[in-house]
């Protein structure tokens, strides 16, 4: 899959870019919309950060309460809710002490701050899922005139649709966690192709 995020188009004006090599207007005030995902075999779950709020500690803990652990107790949203493992990337709203802390008082296994190694390689396939939901937004985006903020909300709505139908997807990534693990055994800790 190309990386289109690092394609440059040079112009002397947004005029002379083709309609269909737009990705998006840049503006004054450009749009945006936050989304924290999480997935398992059989399924995504996936919350819209809420207009002004930042991904900070309080916020995290509610998303989690609210959506995420029962999405990880939910034997329809799981394989086996026994055997779950959350992953995340370390971010501050995910390390801080009071959200591991949150984790185990629910009986979500995961790995701890002293498990997941800072400044590693990211591993988390959550990463993958998350640049090939961007990269499909992006193409029906362009396929479509956006008038808004709903309009893109509601492009996303379609793709979380279309890859919930596609467990291979989901369970292909979930597999490849041996293979990044050893991969970056094999390289010492550097980085990988993940």
């Amino acid at each position: 899959m190309a990386n289109c995020r690092n394609d440059v188009i040079w112009s002397r004006s947004v005029d002379e870019i083709p309609d269909e090599e737009r990705f998006r207007m840049v503006g004054a005030h450009p749009q945006c919309y936050g989304v924290f995902v999480c997935f398992s075999a059989v399924k995504v779950m996936w919350v819209a950060k809420e207009v002004g709020q930042s991904w900070n500690g309080d916020y995290f803990r509610k998303v989690l309460t609210e959506n995420v652990i029962p999405f990880l107790k939910d034997p329809d949203c799981v394989v086996d809710p026994e055997s779950v493992v959350f992953l995340h990337d370390r971010a501050p709203c995910m390390s801080s002490l009071a959200t591991q802390a949150l984790l185990e008082e629910n009986g979500v296994d995961f790995f701890g701050n002293s498990q997941w190694p800072g400044h590693s390689p990211d591993l988390n396939p959550t990463e993958n899922l998350g640049a090939i939901i961007k990269e499909r937004v992006e193409r029906k985006m362009l396929l479509k005139k956006i008038e808004d903020l709903q309009d893109m909300k509601r492009i996303f709505k379609r793709v979380i649709d279309e890859i919930n139908n596609d467990t291979t997807l989901l369970q292909t990534l979930l597999r490849s966690m041996r293979e990044r693990l050893n991969a970056v055994v094999e390289n010492n800790g550097g980085a990988t192709k993940y």
